[in-house]
């Protein structure tokens, strides 16, 4: 019951100061904001590349290190996309 109360009070605190939005900048970068997912887990704030279709100029890619973190990237091939769209295996585009 308290993890409850505790839970939904994070959530209007987090909901009130605007967390869970990025930010971008003009270095390649977004910042993240603090967020609960779905589940109910904390991510805390964090940068990660701006989205786009290369998977070779992503920090997580193997020969990249993480500016921010020094963590070298592992990555030798684009994890498998979720659900529905291009690249899926799935995709209809007569569905959407």
């Amino acid at each position: 019951m308290v993890k409850l109360i505790l839970t939904g009070f994070l959530a209007l605190l987090l909901a009130a100061s605007g967390f869970g939005q990025t930010r971008r900048s003009s270095s390649g970068t977004v910042k993240v904001k603090g967020h609960v997912t779905k589940s109910g887990a904390y991510v805390p704030p964090h940068r990660r590349t701006k989205a786009d279709e290369r998977f070779s100029n992503n920090w997580s890619t193997k020969g990249n290190v993480n500016p921010y973190t020094g963590k070298a990237g592992s990555r030798v091939s684009p994890p498998k996309k979720k659900g529905n769209g291009p690249g899926s295996g799935q995709y209809d585009p007569f569905r959407g």
